[in-house]
């Protein structure tokens, strides 16, 4: 009698155990396409998966300073970046009204950055002011604190949406990604504008997922506002961002949080505007500077040059430089769009707001520079780090377990060894050289020497 009560007491926990176990669909188990599981608690991931992803964070940082003294030859664009900078430090804001002026009358400095850019010039003076450094060093640190901060973001994100093993994947990618290692050294307002560009992405797929909270779209409002002030494209991402935002309040019928979200939006615009008519002298001048820039763009001969081209060469551009990172984040994002099966909208929109964002500055005439397009670099990264990650799933389901090891050993060694050859080319085309941009002209140049 008692060994079969046993027997009873063993069924019924087996059946339990297996009524409590989800169950997932064989064609989603043998599915190449799936992708792992949203960690609920990114803090709690095991000790290892931390000691990882912190040596991951470690080489970005590593490689970032490595390389920071190491630039030969300063571009027109950071020497201007420099001087509104010393125009500031020395008379305040109301110093930068004589750089709109001549903006406005020089011919010649309609193809320099504009003085409108406070978001990237104010945090160069900040620097200047904490280092006694007068030079376009003080923007490179800017860039080189912002690069640093957008790897941190990405393997943020990954750890939220995408899953811990992604996130150390994708932060890897992004911690020795050429374009990415350019703009760190470079007194440049688009590292800083990756950084605004990726807190933007992860504030709007908080709001899409289904987190509502004021914490998450006033953040994003007044992110979105300074990246404006970095660079007047980040309206491209900021734009989107906000509609979709905006798109999820109003599917729940939340008018009250539509309301909030629209009416912060307009404050940050009004800041922003009273910000630029202040520091140029008049609320017209900072859109008669972007028109006229967009003009004298058209017969800009270095743009004609060295941006001008067919839409691919942009892709070309990431491929030529990052041959590793640019197939496998082709394949992520054919997987969060395509075939994802268990419908990860979130992951979805990423992808989506990513390749809408590329597609502009490939189509855009006289736009193929890889620092236009710096917020894509960390979605990027986290789409290869995805692919990869399938790619060592799909071992896992189809080999024997002793095979599995020796297959994922072999496939880390060879993706280590292409980004190891990624960190050469960039040594190769931009440490020690001339080449002071990313457009296709000049990275075609640079990796021909």
């Amino acid at each position: 009698m008692a060994i079969k009560e046993r027997s009873v007491r063993r069924k019924t926990g087996r059946k339990a155990a297996r009524q409590s176990t989800p169950v997932i669909p064989a064609a989603e188990r043998s599915s190449f396409f799936l992708l792992p599981e949203i960690p609920t608690a990114p803090l709690s991931i095991p000790w290892t998966v931390k000691a990882l992803l912190i040596a991951v964070i470690l080489l970005g940082t590593a490689v970032r300073i490595a390389n920071f003294g190491n630039v030969t030859f300063r571009s027109p664009d950071e020497r201007t970046y420099t001087a509104h900078a010393l125009g500031i430090l020395k008379n305040g804001l109301i110093g930068n009204r004589a750089f709109a002026e001549a903006q406005l009358q020089i011919p010649e400095l309609k193809f320099n950055p504009p003085p409108t850019r406070l978001g990237f010039t104010l945090p160069v003076v900040a620097i200047m002011k904490l280092t006694g450094i007068h030079d376009e060093r003080a923007g490179a640190y800017v860039s080189s604190i912002a690069s640093v901060l957008s790897l941190l973001a990405a393997v943020w994100i990954g750890l939220r949406f995408f899953g811990p093993w992604i996130a150390i994947f994708g932060g890897l990618f992004l911690a020795v990604f050429p374009p990415e290692l350019v703009m760190a050294r470079r007194c440049w307002s688009d590292a800083l504008t990756g950084l605004t560009g990726i807190l933007m992405l992860y504030l709007t797929m908080e709001i899409f997922s289904g987190r509502r909270k004021w914490f998450f779209y006033v953040p994003l409002v007044l992110i979105g506002s300074e990246a404006m002030l970095v660079k007047e494209t980040s309206i491209l991402l900021y734009g989107p961002c906000l509609i979709i935002a905006l798109w999820a309040f109003l599917k729940e019928r939340d008018f009250a949080g539509a309301g909030l979200i629209v009416g912060a939006a307009a404050a940050g615009a009004i800041m922003v505007v009273g910000l630029l008519a202040y520091s140029t002298g008049g609320v017209d001048i900072p859109l008669r500077i972007f028109l006229e820039d967009a003009r004298a763009n058209a017969t800009n001969t270095y743009s004609l040059s060295t941006q001008s081209g067919p839409a691919y060469l942009l892709l070309w551009a990431f491929e030529v430089l990052s041959p590793i990172t640019f197939i496998l984040a082709a394949l992520g994002l054919a997987i969060a769009i395509f075939r994802n099966r268990r419908r990860r909208s979130e992951i979805a929109m990423l992808a989506w707001l990513t390749l809408g964002f590329l597609a502009i500055f490939m189509f855009m005439p006289l736009w193929l520079n890889l620092r236009y397009a710096a917020p894509a670099y960390g979605p990027l990264c986290l789409f290869a780090g995805a692919a990869l990650w399938q790619v060592f799933s799909k071992a896992g389901q189809k080999l024997p377990r002793d095979v599995c090891y020796g297959f994922g050993a072999l496939a880390l060694a060879a993706v280590m060894l292409f980004l190891f050859a990624d960190y050469q080319r960039f040594e190769r085309a931009f440490v020690g050289t001339k080449a002071n941009d990313l457009s296709i002209g000049v990275i075609r140049a640079a990796l021909s020497n």
